[in-house]
């Protein structure tokens, strides 16, 4: 008599754990629109450093750091503008999510050197073969990063924390063709 009965619960807890196919499964637990992971647009720079377009609402905390070209294929060249007796010490880059969901999030208001600790951060990133910088400006080669949207973030000698988001792709011909073909992701 209490087989079925245990057979009955242990059915209803399968059912009930069950994914349903109407939900996003890759992304289903990043659902903040301050999660490290996502990225919600991204600011195009040419490889001279000029603006060319933002796409998407970027939550980006990225004045005074400057991260180009947006979209990269090989290197970025990352400055540091305010304060020439502050450098850079950390960068470290994560893998991102692009969402759309949050175009009407207002990050000015919302993101502050505080949001992310560096241990949080570094926890989440990815091995980059550099020294550190100790520099206001310096190239970072993208060698053996895999194609995608990642999170650069960069600390300071003040321990400020800045933050640019980016597309790679190491087979892109240029920057800009790299646009046509990621366009679709930020309508």
């Amino acid at each position: 008599m209490k087989q079925p009965f245990y057979l009955l619960i242990l059915m209803a807890l399968l059912f009930t754990a069950c994914p349903d196919d109407e939900e996003p499964h890759n992304d289903q637990f990043l659902t903040d629109e301050l999660d490290l992971e996502i990225v919600t647009g991204l600011n195009a720079y040419r490889i001279d450093g000029s603006p060319d377009g933002t796409y998407g609402n970027p939550n980006t905390f990225n004045d005074p750091v400057a991260v180009y070209p947006n979209p990269a294929i090989s290197e970025v060249q990352i400055i540091y503008t305010a304060d020439p007796a502050l450098t850079i010490t950390d960068v470290w880059m994560v893998a991102g999510t692009p969402f759309d969901e949050f175009g009407d999030v207002d990050y000015d208001q919302l993101l502050t050197d505080g949001l992310y600790t560096a241990d949080e951060i570094a926890a989440q990133a990815l091995e980059l073969n550099i020294g550190m910088p100790n520099a206001t400006q310096f190239n970072l080669s993208l060698n053996g990063i895999e194609a995608g949207y990642y999170r650069i973030f960069i600390r300071t000698s003040d321990e400020r924390l800045y933050w640019e988001n980016l597309y790679i792709d190491p087979d892109g011909d240029t920057p800009m063709s790299i646009w046509d073909a990621i366009a679709s992701d930020w309508t």
